[in-house]
């Protein structure tokens, strides 16, 4: 496996968004052939990517209770008018 491709792999697929992210990742292509710069800096890229699936799988998991409790709301609703129209 090559972690250089699966940062660029992950970095073209939308995780880059920051424009410091931006910055190391063009530091990063120009310092490939050192070793210790290279690693440093792909460390520094990692922790971005992971930061910023960490809030992606936030914001899926808000979205997801938002829509449970729209459907919890509606279901009550319907159930209320229902009793209210049995009571009629």
């Amino acid at each position: 496996m090559n972690p250089q491709g699966d940062i660029s792999r992950e970095l073209r697929e939308g995780t880059l968004k920051d424009e410091e992210l931006d910055a190391l990742f063009k530091i990063w292509e120009e310092t490939k052939g050192t070793s210790r710069e290279s690693f440093a800096l792909e460390s520094k890229l990692k922790y971005y990517i992971d930061e910023a699936a960490a809030v992606r799988e936030l914001e899926l998991h808000v979205e997801e209770a938002e829509f449970r409790i729209r459907e919890a709301t509606l279901k009550t609703i319907q159930e209320v008018e229902q009793k209210i129209g049995e009571w009629k």
